[in-house]
């Protein structure tokens, strides 16, 4: 990992940028204690969930659901009746829904 450390599924509380950035974890949510951690580089990888630890990503990109069915295999009638022209079907109200056969 060329010199990385990874600290799978840490709650970050805070990230103050610097040089180096200062990064303070949470231990554990129920006690409150946190722990430093100094990085030149942070790699935020959270989803969408970024809770305003960077504003500047957080007022872009919020979290969805994605899922997936899947069906026994349909014939070609079929699938033209339920969508003619083959092209996905997509929404643009607040939940955003999306599907293609």
């Amino acid at each position: 990992a060329a010199g990385a450390r990874i600290f799978d599924r840490a709650e970050v509380a805070t990230v103050s940028p610097g040089d180096p950035h200062e990064v303070r974890l949470r231990k554990a949510a129920a006690s409150g204690a946190e722990t430093g951690v100094r990085a030149t580089v942070v790699l935020y990888a959270c989803n969408g969930y970024l809770s305003g630890l960077e504003p500047l990503t957080s007022a872009r990109v919020m979290p969805i659901n994605s899922f997936v069915v899947a069906t026994e295999p349909l014939s070609d009638e079929r699938c033209r009746s339920l969508i003619r022209d083959d092209v996905a079907v997509a929404d643009s109200r607040f939940v955003v829904n999306y599907y293609r056969l």
